[in-house]
């Protein structure tokens, strides 16, 4: 979508939302899309980024429950 000019912001908040807690999206770009990252963050998820290859970044934001705990986990 990038490549063709498009802002995908709505496209991946309309794929995020009707995703079950507990469900991950993956999200593949040649970026890691750090304002995305803090959005999602902001609407329950958890986020991941790995990096397979060199311009390939896979992210991947899990849906928590409302009822999950609000503050950063802790190792």
């Amino acid at each position: 979508m990038l490549a063709e000019g498009h802002d995908p912001f709505k496209e991946i908040m309309g794929a995020f939302k009707p995703i079950r807690p507990g469900k991950a999206l993956c999200i593949i770009n040649s970026f890691i899309p750090t304002p995305l990252i803090k959005i999602l963050e902001q609407h329950k998820a958890l986020s991941y980024t790995e990096q397979p290859g060199d311009k390939e970044f896979y992210s991947y934001f899990l849906k928590l429950a409302p009822s999950s705990v609000s503050k950063p986990l802790t190792t």
